[in-house]
């Protein structure tokens, strides 16, 4: 993108590229909340960069991806850590008032929710939305398709908005039955 420095100086910079992530289906939700699967190494070292407070991970230790020593190195760089690992099938809602109570105890701070592949961090995010942000259906909807989500080169864009529908959908079956929403 290219923008023109104030004053009609005819001067022209170059806006810095936006940072890309490694991890899947990573999303801005809303000013300081970002959402993704799995984070790599290359990611961590660009938390800083974004200003990142505090990552939340809500993968298991055992999740097929999952990233040894991934607390080690976020602290490493002065992010905080928190782990709150939640099975996507028998989520508690122990956990998600867990999840609640650490975005609280943060304030406005930035923050990086992931789990494996963002199922349950999406889950976890609409719940928030929902049930701490009070925010209306069609808005935590809408927002998801026409978020800041950042479609893979090659992908098929369209297809993973309609994923993500089908996993708002699943999500709100799911809340409606564990949290009784």
């Amino acid at each position: 993108m290219l923008l023109r420095l104030p004053g009609g100086s005819g001067r022209s910079v170059t806006e810095p590229a936006p940072l890309r992530f490694d991890a899947e289906n990573t999303f801005a939700v809303f000013e300081g909340l970002w959402c993704s699967g799995q984070l790599s190494v290359a990611d961590i070292a660009r938390l800083p960069a974004l200003g990142v407070a505090t990552v939340i991970n809500l993968a298991l230790p055992t999740s097929s991806n999952a990233l040894s020593g991934e607390a080690e190195q976020v602290t490493a760089l002065g992010v905080n850590y928190a782990h709150i690992p939640v099975l996507w099938d028998a989520p508690k809602p122990a956990q998600f008032e867990q999840f609640a109570g650490v975005m609280a105890a943060l304030g406005q701070e930035p923050v990086w929710l992931h789990c494996a592949k963002n199922m349950r961090a999406s889950a976890f995010v609409y719940l928030y939305r929902l049930l701490i942000r009070g925010e209306p259906k069609n808005k935590r909807r809408g927002r998801c398709r026409r978020s800041g989500h950042r479609f893979r080169s090659g992908s098929s864009g369209p297809a993973q908005c309609a994923r993500h529908t089908a996993t708002a959908q699943r999500t709100e079956s799911l809340a409606s039955a564990v949290f009784y929403v």
